[in-house]
C-alpha cells in the first residue's frame, strides 16, 4: 500500500456541504452516486456480449438533514411551492462537498433537483428530513 500523509483523510468533521453556494449546516450525511450506464452487444452466434458500449451517465445523491424548527426545505428553496406551476418551473441548483482545512473540493454536484423528500420521526431521536437528489454532473478535486 502506498504511504500517505497523516491527516491528508477526509472526514465528516471537516467537510462543508453547501447548497445553492449556501452551507447547509444541518446536513448528517451525503452520498454521492456517479453511474455510467452500459449497454450489452450481443451477436448472433455467441453467448457472451461482445462488449459493453457507454451509453450515458446518471448522477444522483442524498443528503439526511435535521429538520430545523420553523425551516423547511421550501422555506430554503431547495423544494418548490406546493403548486403544480411551482413543480415545473422550479430551477435548478448546484451543491459542493469541500474540505474545510485544505478548501479542496471533493464533489462539485452540478445542475441538481431534488426529486423526493422524506420526514422522519421517532420516539428516541433527532427528527429529519432525507432527500434524494438528481444532477447532471459531477466534478471532484480533477475536474
Amino acid at each position: 500500500m502506498a504511504s500517505y500523509q497523516r491527516g491528508a483523510i477526509y472526514t465528516g468533521a471537516r467537510c462543508i456541504f453547501s447548497l445553492k453556494g449556501q452551507k447547509v449546516g444541518f446536513a448528517t450525511q451525503v452520498n454521492v452516486e456517479e453511474q455510467i450506464q452500459h449497454e450489452p452487444i450481443t451477436v448472433l452466434d455467441n453467448v457472451f456480449a461482445e462488449e459493453y458500449a457507454p451509453l450515458g451517465v446518471t448522477v444522483t445523491f442524498t443528503a439526511q438533514l435535521f429538520r430545523l424548527v420553523g425551516a423547511s426545505l421550501r422555506k430554503f428553496g431547495f423544494w418548490p411551492a406546493a403548486d403544480h406551476v411551482s413543480v415545473i418551473t422550479m430551477g435548478e441548483l448546484d451543491a459542493t462537498l469541500r474540505d474545510h482545512v485544505t478548501n479542496e473540493t471533493l464533489a462539485n454536484i452540478q445542475r441538481c433537483r431534488c426529486m423526493s423528500k422524506t420526514l422522519e420521526v421517532n420516539a428516541r431521536g433527532i427528527a429529519g428530513t432525507n432527500t434524494q437528489w438528481n444532477a447532471i454532473r459531477v466534478l471532484d478535486e480533477a475536474g
